[in-house]
């Protein structure tokens, strides 16, 4: 039986575990979590009160979760991971990066369960709203389910544990099944 060889061509991502960008690219991520902290936390008041100011603040979260979402840094070192499941230099780093990006998804999480809890005539002036139809689904969603939301610091306090666990569970898993060998004749 062939033994096939897969090999990413991972160099499209960065060049190295050492190279700056991959570092560059977790520091974006932060730095664009930190500003719109910045500028909306504890400023409900002032982004609740109409539509134009919410859909602003809205439009400025969903850019928010493009960067964050598209973390190469993250991906690249899973990866890199996923070649070499005993490369303890990835595996570390990988860790480090993982708590980097729970803290940034902590630090932004209070629009999420602020924005669920807006009253619920403004609610339906929102869900009613022309200006913010395209959010709508994801909206109706967010009030809907607000009822379960924990407070800001609960809901970091399971991020900081649920992430990790789930994370070294799988990636455990991930390894013991990637250690295995099947011989098929057939």
């Amino acid at each position: 039986m062939k033994n096939i060889k897969i090999k990413w061509n991972l160099g499209l991502l960065y060049d190295s575990i050492d190279d700056p960008k991959l570092e560059a690219d977790m520091v974006k991520i932060e730095e664009a979590a930190r500003l719109f902290r910045e500028k909306y936390y504890g400023k409900e008041s002032e982004f609740l009160k109409d539509e134009n100011a919410f859909f602003e603040a809205f439009t400025d979260y969903e850019k928010l979760c493009e960067i964050v979402d598209i973390d190469r840094s993250g991906y690249y070192l899973d990866r890199l991971l996923d070649m070499d499941t005993n490369n303890e230099k990835v595996a570390a780093l990988g860790v480090v990066f993982e708590e980097r990006a729970t803290k940034v998804q902590n630090s932004i999480s209070f629009f999420l369960l602020i924005m669920a809890k807006i009253p619920l005539e403004k609610q339906n002036e929102f869900l009613q709203s022309e200006k913010l139809a395209r959010y709508y689904y994801f909206l109706k969603i967010s009030f809907d389910s607000a009822k379960y939301d924990l407070s800001e610091k609960e809901e970091e306090l399971i991020s900081e544990f649920a992430s990790p666990g789930m994370g070294m569970w799988v990636q455990n898993t991930e390894n013991l099944l990637g250690k295995f060998s099947i011989k098929y004749q057939g």
